[in-house]
C-alpha cells in the first residue's frame, strides 16, 4: 500500500486499534492525526511511535461528540497538512448495562460518539477528499451491531447504527471516488 504524501485522521486513535492503525498508517507513509479525548500520555506515545519509524503526526484532544470538538479536529489538519485523504472513525464508548438499568441518557450519549460523529466527521473530511480527487473513509464496528450480548444494548445499537450511516455513505460516495467501508 503506498500511502506516501497522504493524510488520515484516525479518531480514538490514542489506544489500542486505533493506535494500531494509526501506527500502521504511519509506516505505510502517511501522515496521521490521531484524535484523543482522555488519554493525553498514551496519544503522545502513540506520536512517539509514528515519529520514530520515520513518520509525521499530530494529535489533537477533542470529543468527537461535540461539533466544536470536530470543528476543532479539522482546523489542525488544515493548518497541519492542508489535506486529508482518509478518515478513520474508530472512537468509541459506552455504557454497558441491561435494558433495565438503562437510561435514555446513557443511550443517547453512547450513540452520539459511535455513531453520530461519523456524519459530521465525513461531512467535513468529503470536500477535502474531493479536492485530492478522492479519498478512503473507515469506520470501526464491533460484534455487538449483529450478535446480541449481555449488557450491551447501547453499544451494540450505536454500532448497527453505524453500520447503516457506512451503506448509506458508501452508495452516496461510489461515484465520487471515496470509498467507504
Amino acid at each position: 500500500m503506498e500511502l506516501k504524501d497522504k493524510v488520515a485522521l484516525v479518531t480514538g486513535g490514542s489506544r489500542g486499534i486505533g493506535r494500531a492503525i494509526a501506527v500502521s498508517l504511519a509506516r505505510e507513509g502517511a501522515g496521521v492525526v490521531i484524535n484523543y479525548l482522555r488519554q493525553k500520555a498514551a496519544a503522545a506515545e502513540t506520536l512517539r511511535e509514528i515519529q520514530s519509524a520515520g513518520g509525521r503526526g499530530l494529535i489533537v484532544k477533542a470529543n468527537v461528540a461535540e461539533e466544536q470538538g470536530i470543528e476543532t479536529i479539522f482546523a489542525r489538519i488544515r493548518e497541519e497538512f492542508g489535506a486529508l485523504d482518509m478518515l478513520v472513525s474508530n472512537a468509541a464508548m459506552g455504557v454497558l448495562r441491561s435494558i433495565p438499568e438503562l437510561t435514555v441518557r446513557h443511550f443517547a450519549w453512547t450513540m452520539e460518539i459511535n455513531a453520530l460523529s461519523l456524519i459530521p466527521l465525513a461531512q467535513r473530511a468529503i470536500p477535502m477528499m474531493l479536492s485530492r480527487g478522492g479519498g478512503r473513509i473507515v469506520a470501526v464496528s464491533s460484534l455487538g451491531a449483529t450478535r446480541a450480548i449481555p449488557n450491551y444494548t447501547a453499544v451494540g445499537a450505536s454500532k448497527a447504527a453505524l453500520e447503516s450511516i457506512v451503506r448509506h455513505l458508501a452508495i452516496e460516495m461510489a461515484g465520487k471516488n471515496i470509498n467507504v467501508n
